[in-house]
């Protein structure tokens, strides 16, 4: 950060910061997260740079929703999805609406969780890549949660398998816990 401050490179600082939330989110630190977002949409803002500022929208409503936030959480996810449509930007258009998805999840708001990480999923299937992928899935169990909260074990049990055969697919570790979910979602013999 210090280099694009020295070099005045506003993009850069503002990328830095924002950059510089994956490690703090990572550990939990949302707070700090937060504070990172926030120093990098107010520089994109001076910047004029328009992608950044969806993404540092996005970015600071899912630290605000780690934080318990809901508002502001909220507010910043709307920011984003409505900047993010505007401009046809698909990728923080998803992840603002997994970010809505997260806060009514967590509000108890289980049939607008659904419809939001709907929403996200749409756009998130269009991606191939095995980054895209990756994430695909955690939307995925992300849904399946929202499902079973509302009472709809079939749809949960989809969402789960799905996101089961993605993990396998990629070849990522850590599927146990999708495996108990479905295996408690089952109907038994």
């Amino acid at each position: 950060m210090d280099h694009f401050r020295r070099a005045g490179d506003l993009p850069g600082r503002a990328w830095a910061h924002l950059f510089a939330t994956r490690p703090a989110a990572r550990q939990r630190e949302w707070a700090e997260a937060a504070a990172l977002a926030g120093q990098a949409l107010m520089l994109f803002r001076q910047a004029g740079d328009r992608y950044g500022e969806r993404s540092a929208l996005a970015q600071l409503g899912e630290c605000h929703a780690r934080l318990g936030n809901y508002d502001l959480a909220r507010g910043y996810a709307r920011q984003a999805i409505e900047a993010a449509s505007e401009a046809g930007d698909p990728t923080n258009l998803a992840f603002a609406w997994n970010v809505l998805g997260s806060v009514h999840s967590r509000l108890g708001q289980h049939p607008q969780a659904i419809t939001c990480y709907r929403q996200a999923l749409a756009l998130a299937r269009q991606r191939k890549t095995r980054l895209a992928r990756r994430w695909l899935a955690s939307l995925l169990a992300r849904l399946g949660d929202a499902c079973q909260a509302a009472g709809d074990l079939p749809a949960a049990h989809q969402a789960w398998q799905q996101a089961l055969h993605i993990r396998n697919d990629l070849g990522l570790p850590d599927n146990y816990r999708i495996r108990a979910k479905l295996e408690q979602a089952s109907p038994p013999d």
